[in-house]
């Protein structure tokens, strides 16, 4: 027997906004559209959003989305292996479908001219 999970709730159109507390520019990815997939047991699910320029891969589970995240990207002509984390909690109130999601993350910069950085980020639903 399938079991409906709350995370099926994400779907649709976002933009991710991330934003620094060090007064670092804010960055926004527009137009991420969503895909949710959950296993039948409900307790754990993969929310994959993506365009043709970024994607962010984020396992639902616990009632969180947590993404967990490695690249490398290029600071002050320098390159630097960069581990990205966000963590989104599910709202306590969830509508179909959700329209926001918050949370907080940490950018850690190995080797490099890359700032190590918390952050804060939003997911804003966007349409179908």
């Amino acid at each position: 027997m399938r079991i409906v999970s709350p995370a099926e709730m994400l779907h649709g159109q976002y933009d991710s906004n991330v934003t620094y507390p060090t007064g670092d520019p804010r960055v926004v990815t527009d137009h991420l559209g969503v895909k949710t997939f959950c296993l039948r047991t409900g307790d754990r699910c993969m929310s994959y959003f993506m365009n043709p320029d970024a994607f962010q891969p984020f396992i639902f589970a616990n009632g969180q989305w947590t993404a967990d995240v490695e690249y490398d990207h290029t600071c002050s002509g320098e390159n630097s292996h960069v581990k990205w984390t966000s963590t989104l909690p599910l709202p306590p109130s969830p509508s179909d479908p959700i329209t926001n999601l918050s949370g907080h993350g940490y950018a850690q910069s190995i080797g490099g001219k890359c700032a190590s950085l918390s952050f804060e980020q939003t997911m804003t639903r966007t349409g179908n």
